[in-house]
């Protein structure tokens, strides 16, 4: 049986949110002279954002936790996230289906990071490399996230641009990748209880989430 919690422990495989917490950030968009210039600026700029964001003393746990919300929205490719994790299953979904889905997978997918992203203020990142991907002419932008305590993690991000502007498609982490990984569990849960099953599924881990990031919230700091 999928635990209900499964796509948050997807996601903080080998540490990574310790990753998010430093590679994230809102920007309209880096330019450079080449694509793969323009990729790794992007990491690089929204790196540098999110940590001076993170280390601000004033900012108080729910007004973070706003700022990173909007910095994951502007960040993240949620749709086409949305839509590749789906797979085959969004044509059979009703209208009133894929609103639901997408009203709720951006809220999970958002409310995730922010959870976990908002109790790592003190990671360092670099950018190792940048190497093409595919046919669409996308990216991968190689990071170095370097917590305070235990091991550096490696974490690859794949990201696609258009007009010098770019948005981030997928993470990987020791070769995993966790678009491929949700996927995964996203047709299990349908192949289970149906397309209804998958949203009330995600209606459950968007409640677990909320609740969490409110504790969170009043924790002092």
């Amino acid at each position: 049986m999928i635990d209900s919690l499964l796509f948050c422990r997807r996601f903080v495989l080998a540490g990574l949110f310790v990753g998010c917490a430093v590679t994230l950030a809102a920007i309209g968009g880096a330019r450079a002279d080449t694509p793969l210039d323009g990729a790794a600026a992007f990491i690089k700029e929204i790196g540098d954002e999110t940590v001076a964001a993170l280390a601000e003393d004033a900012t108080d746990g729910s007004t973070r936790r706003e700022r990173l919300a909007d910095v994951l929205r502007a960040g993240l490719d949620i749709r086409s996230i949305g839509r590749f994790v789906l797979g085959r299953h969004w044509r059979a979904a009703s209208v009133e289906q894929r609103a639901s889905y997408d009203r709720l997978f951006e809220r999970y997918l958002v409310t995730t990071y922010v959870e976990r992203l908002s109790r790592y203020s003190n990671a360092t990142f670099t950018v190792v490399d940048a190497q093409p991907f595919g046919r669409k002419g996308d990216a991968v932008v190689i990071t170095a996230i370097r917590p305070p305590e235990g091991e550096t993690i490696t974490a690859s991000w794949r990201v696609r641009g258009a007009d010098g502007r770019f948005k981030i498609l997928d993470l990987m982490v020791e070769g995993v990748s966790m678009a491929v990984t949700q996927r995964a569990d996203f047709n299990a849960l349908i192949n289970k209880g149906g397309f209804d099953g998958l949203l009330l599924r995600l209606q459950e881990l968007v409640r677990l989430l909320d609740g969490s990031a409110q504790e969170v919230a009043q924790k002092p700091e």
